[in-house]
This record gives structure tokens, sequence and C-alpha cells, in this order.
């Protein structure tokens, strides 16, 4: 099996992460964090051409993907701190 069919079935099984786990909070930001770092890994093996050697565009990935989980974690925790726990389903609109 070559790497990119690997990287693709760890970002499947995230994937499904996110949609069999999706009761917690916290099991989903694990999951989106996952989705995140393969489709940098995917993107890593597509474009390693030796001549390419612009790692802006990574930095940049890799950026996003920090903020995206420091939010997240953010969040999780004003929400645990208002609701008591981090179920989903305990969530409403109403209540903010």
């Amino acid at each position: 099996m070559s790497l990119n069919g690997l990287f693709t079935i760890m970002f499947l099984m995230t994937i499904f992460t996110v949609v069999y786990q999706r009761q917690h909070l916290l099991m989903v930001l694990l999951g989106l964090e996952g989705v995140m770092l393969m489709m940098i890994l995917i993107l890593l093996n597509q474009v390693s051409n030796p001549a390419y050697t612009d790692s802006f565009l990574f930095i940049i990935i890799l950026s996003f993907g920090a903020i995206e989980a420091s939010l997240g974690l953010a969040l999780l925790v004003s929400i645990a701190r208002k609701s008591g726990s981090d179920l989903v389903s305990n969530l409403t609109l109403s209540k903010c």
C-alpha cells in the first residue's frame, strides 16, 4: 500500500470518528483536528516535488490548524463551564 493510500484511509477514519462520535463535543473537535492533520499530510505527499520549495503555504495551513485547535478548546471550556458537560444534545440556541 502506498503512503497516499494510507493517508486516505486515515482521513476516512477521522471522518467516521466525527460522524459516529458526535454526542461529545470533545470527540468532534479531536476528529476535526485529525482531519486537518490528514489533509496537511496528503497535501505534503502530493507536492513533494524537489523543485517545489515554497513552504509558505504549509506554514499558513499549519497556523490555521493551530488557531482552529485553540478556538475549539476555548469554546469547549466555555460550554462545559456553562452547561456542566460537553454533550452536544444539551446545547441549544435558546440558552444563549
